[in-house]
């Protein structure tokens, strides 16, 4: 079973990224820059319940403490050489189909990208991969604000289910929030806010 989640929730699942939270999880630095990296590309990702599962047990106070330490790490990643790279190679493949040597695109690739291109009626493609990285990463950011904006942590449940239709129907990642509880989201929307103020300074 693995739970679906985008960028910040990231952020929320790793919740102890010190040297001893690694350990604690099992994970190490390129896995969770991985977590990152997946959480930019598609608007959700899956961790396995076991990490999850540390990670809510640590007390709230210290996942609160540790979801603001995320998202400033979360943000130095996003802003390094390596995730420029890795995002464009992955643009590109969106764009242009697998990659051969030489970092030719295929002929099959290309020719399916034109087509579907033709068939949507637009450079959809660019849009929905843009060339600067950073505009990813306020969209997914942006998204989590979205999405977090109107989660009602005193909704309640039995047996592990809502109890109000309208929230049985709301979107896993809303679902998530919830389960991640006031305190994390509240710190973490914090957090966000002002990296998308900073972002628009710039």
């Amino acid at each position: 079973m693995k739970f679906k989640l985008i960028i910040v929730a990231a952020a929320i699942g790793l919740l102890a990224f010190t040297a001893d939270a690694l350990t604690q999880l099992n994970i190490d630095s390129k896995e969770a820059n991985e977590y990152m990296l997946e959480a930019v590309k598609r608007p959700a990702i899956s961790f396995k319940t076991d990490l999850v599962d540390k990670a809510r047990s640590l007390p709230v106070d210290v996942r609160v403490v540790c979801t603001r330490e995320l998202v400033q790490l979360a943000k130095a990643y996003t802003q390094s050489d390596d995730f420029a790279s890795d995002y464009k190679k992955f643009r590109n493949k969106q764009l242009y189909g697998k990659v051969k040597r030489f970092g030719m695109p295929s002929v099959s690739g290309l020719l399916n990208k034109a087509k579907d291109k033709v068939i949507n009626g637009g450079n959809n493609g660019e849009q929905s991969y843009p060339a600067d990285p950073q505009e990813m990463v306020k969209k997914r950011l942006e998204e989590f604000m979205e999405t977090t904006a109107d989660v009602n942590f005193s909704a309640k449940t039995a047996n592990g289910e809502f109890i109000d239709e309208e929230y049985r129907r709301k979107p896993d990642q809303w679902k998530m929030y919830y389960r991640a509880g006031r305190p994390v989201i509240a710190a973490a929307r914090e957090e966000v806010a002002k990296w998308i103020e900073e972002m628009n300074k710039q």
